[in-house]
């Protein structure tokens, strides 16, 4: 395979990815939200097991957008976004700061399962908000040299 042809595959294999995750995330919270909704929470008396959940998926979020996410090379305007991407350092740092944050959200949202406590659908919502702000095109964005 051809060099440029892989650079452009890694680069269509991030998107794929980045989408597949988020999509993930809110098909995960809108069918814990109707399960929660029409049945009510698994634990209903166990506000502490929600808590727990948010406050985890809390930190888990502040390392992945807080430490790791200043840590990850931007493109340069020198660097085409396929061979910016086709960089396995590259992606591995992305790829982290993706995991982590989805993590969050997972966590999150199965407390909302369990509880049906508000504070873990916020932690859900700002980890899935803060997915959406790291999307492919955050990294890649032209920056100058």
């Amino acid at each position: 395979m051809h060099q440029d042809d892989q650079s452009g595959t890694a680069a269509r294999a991030v998107k794929v990815l980045y989408t597949s995750l988020f999509t993930g995330q809110a098909v995960l919270g809108l069918t814990f939200a109707v399960i929660v909704r029409l049945n009510g929470p698994l634990i209903a008396n166990a506000p502490f097991i929600g808590r727990v959940q948010a406050g985890i998926g809390f930190l888990v979020l502040v390392v992945a957008m807080v430490v790791l996410r200043p840590r990850v090379a931007l493109r340069t305007a020198d660097v085409q976004p396929a061979v910016f991407w086709a960089n396995p350092t590259t992606q591995s740092a992305v790829q982290l700061v993706w995991f982590l944050a989805e993590g969050a959200a997972i966590l999150a949202w199965i407390g909302y399962l369990l509880t049906g406590l508000g504070i873990t659908v916020i932690v859900a919502l700002a980890a899935m908000a803060s997915f959406a702000r790291v999307r492919p095109s955050y990294f890649e964005a032209n920056r100058t040299a």
